[in-house]
């Protein structure tokens, strides 16, 4: 084959796979980006590569999929991760939280979801994770639209989907964005607590996060992770330390603090937790039940909060 043919050949060749690849996302459009994604069902794929995979994925599925499939957002790391809410009246929650995340890159997933959605409802993490860095992971604050369509994310994704759809691989999310941690059972009553210094960045995103969704219209609540009790008690103080100050620095919203009195019965039973700072997802499901009944108050006094003529007779 002469230079000029081997030339043609593999424009071709490479023509062919791009136009293959463009027409296989739109076809399967598994981030909902290219026609209604109301009522559909979309987990995440591709978290099997890199911590960057799910943030992907999570900042396209907020553009469409959940302003219009959701009308309340969990926001936090990985404490926050596997949570399940049930539906609260007209309230369906999305789980933004994603492992090793901080309320600077939580940000870049929730102000997609405003751009075209109103939410009822949010759950904010309060924890030592979600102030100690501001990093975001390998550019996502970059990412746009476009990159659904035949790019090496977009693709990588689409194989890890039909690696699923075909039983040969196991996906650890779940449509409404939560996901299976696979954390290894070793809860550890001697090891300390990651109390990072707060980084006054990353403070300030979480601070500037919350006034955005107070001014849409979100009642917000703030959610203090559980911590295996036994663990919990040699930090209380630090923990405590850090909750004043956070508190001090954010706008005023509820506390649903799960390391208080009302939850040591919780906190204390080590087959709820995976580790000493993660739910085992049966302890996430346990979690999530007490919450049915806890939530609505606390959602109704963020709304008394926000507008407080709503209080007057």
């Amino acid at each position: 084959m002469n230079s000029r043919r081997w030339f043609w050949a593999t424009l071709g060749l490479v023509a062919g796979g791009a136009l293959f690849s463009a027409s296989f996302s739109y076809a399967f459009d598994i981030f909902g980006i290219y026609r209604d994604a109301h009522g559909r069902s979309l987990p995440v794929y591709g978290l099997h590569r890199s911590k960057a995979d799910d943030r992907y994925a999570k900042f396209l599925l907020n553009q469409h999929y959940v302003p219009e499939n959701f009308s309340g957002l969990i926001i936090g790391s990985s404490g926050l991760a596997n949570w399940q809410l049930p539906d609260m009246g007209e309230l369906h929650y999305y789980t933004e939280a994603t492992p090793a995340s901080n309320a600077t890159e939580q940000g870049i997933f929730v102000r997609q979801a405003l751009k075209r959605g109103h939410f009822q409802g949010a759950l904010i993490e309060l924890f030592p994770a979600m102030t100690g860095e501001h990093r975001v992971y390998e550019g996502i604050e970059t990412e746009k639209s476009s990159d659904a369509f035949a790019t090496i994310n977009s693709v990588g994704s689409e194989i890890d989907m039909l690696l699923v759809k075909f039983h040969l691989q196991k996906n650890l999310y779940f449509p409404d964005g939560a996901r299976d941690l696979m954390v290894s059972s070793r809860v550890t009553p001697d090891l300390p607590i990651p109390l990072a210094p707060i980084d006054p960045v990353a403070l300030a995103s979480q601070r500037e996060l919350v006034k955005e969704l107070e001014a849409d219209g979100v009642r917000v609540v703030y959610v203090v992770t559980p911590i295996y009790e036994p663990v919990y008690l040699k930090h209380v103080g630090e923990m405590q330390t850090y909750l004043n100050t956070v508190l001090a620095a954010l706008p005023p919203a509820p506390v649903l603090n799960l390391n208080d009195d009302q939850h040591a019965a919780f906190s204390s039973v080590v087959d709820n937790f995976d580790d000493d700072l993660h739910l085992s997802l049966a302890g996430a499901a346990r979690i999530e039940a007490r919450l049915n009944t806890e939530l609505p108050p606390l959602l109704e006094q963020a709304k008394l909060i926000e507008n407080p003529s709503a209080s007057r007779p």
